[in-house]
């Protein structure tokens, strides 16, 4: 029995009609078949079962801290985290389990338990979050695996950075007494990131196509710049929400 199908049943109860940004499929890629992948991959059934173990605390923690995502391609995702653990010199385990751990935190840290309250987690899956760390903050030196340490690190310590402003009531990050934080120049209600998102993805307009497990995450344009553009041209509601002033 394949034991990532448990998470497909696990999420058919809560979010039967799962969407992906894939322009030509309408249904996400079930756990099951990216557990057959990863099974090839490995050819270990220990490890095989440790990553849908692994795969699990990670659709949990989504269900948790982001109760209303929208869009659910984890194809890229999980295979890059099982490839990375596979080849890494730490031992596959170690390393899954460290960069699992990271993720988890990110997860809490920006999720709607937490101050900063985020509503969705497609900035992170789909690249937004990493495109700008490679184009204004990272180092000369750093890896660029977008499931690397050294982005993983860098996003959990912009989190902290941010919930230390909110304390303060910054002007770009104020507290917003349990409203989701948009702090983006547009809307992002379901409606409009629903229709936002599917148009960047048919026109190749994403910088992580997370719905392909052999993904290239690109960041040879300014992808959140076209973002923003695209919202003004398809006459996405401007965002008036306190905070506003992200790109």
């Amino acid at each position: 029995m394949n034991p990532f199908s448990e998470i497909d049943r696990f999420l058919d109860l809560r979010y039967p009609t799962r969407r992906t940004l894939c322009p030509n499929r309408n249904q996400v890629t079930r756990f099951e078949e990216i557990g057959n992948q990863i099974s090839d991959l490995l050819g270990n059934e220990q490890d095989w079962k440790h990553s849908a173990e692994i795969t699990y605390k990670i659709v949990d923690s989504v269900v948790d801290h982001f109760p209303e995502n929208i869009f659910w391609d984890f194809d890229y995702m999980i295979m890059k985290i099982v490839g990375n653990s596979a080849y890494s010199e730490q031992g596959f385990r170690q390393s899954m389990d460290l960069t699992v751990e990271k993720i988890l935190n990110i997860f809490f840290i920006f999720g709607k338990n937490s101050s900063i309250k985020f509503r969705y987690i497609h900035d992170f899956i789909y690249g937004y979050d990493w495109l700008k760390w490679m184009l204004e903050k990272k180092h000369p030196g750093d890896e660029i695996d977008p499931y690397g340490v050294s982005f993983l690190d860098y996003i959990g310590h912009r989190g902290m950075e941010m919930i230390s402003l909110i304390a303060k009531n910054d002007s770009n990050y104020p507290e917003l007494n349990g409203l989701y934080r948009n702090p983006f120049l547009f809307s992002r209600s379901d409606e409009d990131e629903i229709h936002l998102l599917k148009d960047l993805a048919a026109s190749g307009n994403i910088p992580i196509e997370a719905w392909d497990r052999y993904a290239n995450p690109k960041s040879d344009r300014n992808y959140s710049k076209i973002r923003l553009e695209r919202s003004e041209q398809m006459g996405i509601q401007r965002n008036d929400m306190p905070g506003s002033h992200k790109t």
